[in-house]
């Protein structure tokens, strides 16, 4: 329970799941499910990968809505085909972020 304010009020608290108290857990950014200190090198990675499919997903969006307004706008594609493309997108941006549901593969393994 000491730890919170801390873990609060750091660039990253990381607490360990289960040493750690469930206030403590809470305030932290990052809860380890393990008393393992080596897995901090292993959570950076995951949250710089998922970080970088996160900026993937906004430029694709964005990319993709620039493209088809532009289209729609001079009048090469329909409202209603415009409004329909839209969901493309969508289903991009969910196949691209499952790739973090796969473990990718490491040189150390």
């Amino acid at each position: 329970m000491n730890d919170a304010p801390a873990l609060t009020q750091a660039d990253v608290g990381i607490a360990m799941g289960v040493a750690g108290t469930d206030v403590a857990i809470e305030a932290a950014h990052v809860a380890l499910m393990r008393d393992d200190w080596s897995q901090i090198p292993q959570a950076i990675k995951v949250g710089r990968r998922t970080y970088r499919i996160i900026r993937q997903g906004i430029a694709l969006s964005i990319t993709w809505d620039i493209i088809t307004m532009g289209l729609a706008s001079v009048g090469i594609l329909s409202p209603v085909l415009a409004a329909a493309l839209e969901e493309l997108p969508t289903l991009a941006v969910a196949a691209n972020a499952s790739r973090l549901l796969v473990k990718p593969k490491t040189t150390q393994e």
